[in-house]
């Protein structure tokens, strides 16, 4: 098409050619143990396999990712942590098939990669399984994945759908006695993990979503569900917003049926002068979502906001200025008692010159009461009460030197 000597292109219905890569591969590693004090001091040990990577483009907005046999052996090792808390540790996900193209099965923080292909369910109860005369040949940390695959993509109406599904496979312990020679303890059935994920984009940056975890484990050892909601809401001026959250976590045995819930809400008031946030929390204590996400701990609730008025105008010497109030108020949710409370004041302004200066109060004005770290049921560590009052003076932050 030319229209007054300038060319024009029809660009209707073009085609996207196939999107599609296969990427084989063969690993081989060998092992060597050098232990001076044994009869051999020299062990080794030799492993191999093959597996394949696919992606595929099904269509403009959805691809699908797959790997068969996979091996991590080139991703990243942990950092050696000294962990001394009552808690997990939570590791960064360091192999690419789980760092890509993730962001839908992310939301809502129910899914932890890291749990798939991670340490076998009952790796750490073989030494209690141990007859007198047996000891450990070899007792797997890690579980043999067979397969992952992921589907994810947003239409064009803003309807983002997501389908991840992963299988490990059985994994066992060998032990060994003089007597009865070897034997082999179960420490992780075939155990299948699924999530799906269904997020919708809503007017003035606002979203909707529903996610579901799945695991399901072979034999006589419980499967979990986690279903979880939200919403996320801003009015047209984004000068308001409301967050919403709800997830429900079922384990089901053959004799029992644990449930568990949690629910977040949070309301804000986000521009002018005067801006707040007030929210509200709590975790039943049998939440768990540890199957197929992360969670330090559960049994707890609190109620959190601020307060802050701030004045953006020039007044008399000042640039600016402004003040607030941060709180936070923590009890158990069973039982329902008291476990803490931290208050944070703070004052500011900046001068005609862009001097910078805040005086500040924060800290726990009571004794607050850790059911956590005792690590005994019933019991709790007392934090003392521990208040600071300061200031801080900041000279021009535009100048090369500043003080």
């Amino acid at each position: 098409l030319i229209v007054k000597n300038k060319r024009y292109f029809d660009l209707n219905n073009i085609k996207s050619p196939v999107r599609l890569a296969a990427t084989p591969f063969v690993t081989g590693y060998v092992d060597n143990y050098h232990d001076q004090s044994a009869a051999d001091p020299n062990s080794w040990g030799r492993s191999f396999s093959a597996g394949m990577d696919i992606r595929y483009g099904i269509n403009d907005a959805f691809t699908l990712d797959m790997t068969l046999i996979p091996d991590f052996g080139e991703a990243r090792s942990d950092n050696q942590v000294l962990n001394l808390s009552p808690f997990e540790v939570r590791f960064n996900e360091n192999r690419q098939f789980f760092k890509e193209g993730t962001e839908l099965f992310n939301k809502g923080g129910l899914f932890y990669s890291r749990r798939i292909g991670g340490r076998p369910l009952h790796a750490g109860a073989v030494a209690d399984q141990l007859a007198e005369d047996e000891t450990i040949i070899s007792n797997p940390q890690n579980t043999q994945l067979y397969n992952a695959t992921k589907i994810s993509g947003r239409t064009t109406g803003g309807l983002g759908i997501g389908v991840f599904n992963a299988t490990a496979g059985r994994m066992v312990a060998t032990v060994q006695s003089p007597e009865n020679g070897l034997r082999e303890i179960e420490t992780n059935p075939l155990t299948n993990y699924s999530v799906f994920v269904l997020d919708q984009n809503l007017k003035h940056n606002s979203y909707a979503t529903l996610i579901n975890t799945t695991v399901l484990r072979d034999g006589g050892e419980y499967d979990a569900n986690v279903t979880g909601g939200i919403v996320s809401l801003q009015n047209k001026e984004n000068s308001y917003s409301l967050y919403a959250q709800g997830v429900l976590s079922q384990q089901y045995s053959p004799e029992t049926t644990d449930l568990g819930h949690t629910v977040r809400v949070n309301l804000s008031k986000t521009s002018g002068n005067f801006q707040t946030f007030i929210g509200y929390s709590e975790e039943s204590d049998t939440y768990d979502i540890n199957d197929l996400g992360f969670l330090r701990a559960n049994n707890e609730r609190n109620i959190r906001g601020n307060f802050r008025y701030n004045y953006f105008e020039p007044f008399s010497i000042f640039n600016r200025a402004g003040t607030g109030i941060y709180y936070q108020y923590n009890r158990l949710y069973n039982p329902n008692v008291f476990t803490g409370l931290f208050l944070n004041m703070w004052a500011y302004v900046q001068t005609k010159n862009f001097w910078n200066i805040e005086i500040f109060a924060n800290g726990s004005p009571v004794n607050g009461y850790d059911y956590f770290e005792a690590r005994t049921a019933g019991r709790y560590f007392i934090t003392p009460k521990d208040n600071t009052v300061g200031f801080w003076v900041g000279s021009d932050s535009r100048k090369k030197l500043r003080i």
